[in-house]
């Protein structure tokens, strides 16, 4: 299981999902905003969990340290929805993982990001 920064939960909860729905600028809630859900499809959750066993192989440390910066770019999705380019496919966001090889594949939906798949760079898409 891969742990959050603060080493409290994991990446994925039980239903695959990220459930932070309110960010607030200062403890008192104002300026409060909306921020996007997380979603991961079954597919992305796979490329996720084998990217990193194999580079867990390969270097441990490594593949912690890559598995926190996908998570990240993953989160950062929650304010930034749009950050990505648009893909190669209609109706998706692809956010390319610089300067790791990785590309996110995701949808925006009305408050749900969903993440389609977590490619290599080289692995042809679609």
């Amino acid at each position: 299981m891969v742990q959050t920064r603060s080493g409290e939960g994991s990446c994925f909860s039980r239903s695959g999902q990220v459930r932070l729905t309110r960010r607030s600028a200062s403890p008192d809630g104002a300026n409060s905003r909306l921020v996007m859900k997380i979603r991961w499809s079954p597919e992305a959750a796979a490329d996720f969990a084998g990217i990193i066993e194999y580079i867990h192989k390969q270097n441990p440390s490594a593949s912690d340290r890559i598995a926190h910066s996908i998570y990240d770019s993953v989160t950062s999705l929650q304010s930034f929805p749009n950050r990505g380019r648009t893909g190669r496919i209609d109706d998706t966001r692809e956010l390319v993982l610089a300067p790791l090889p990785f590309i996110l594949v995701y949808q925006v939906k009305r408050r749900t990001v969903e993440i389609v798949r977590v490619l290599h760079g080289s692995q042809r898409w679609p």
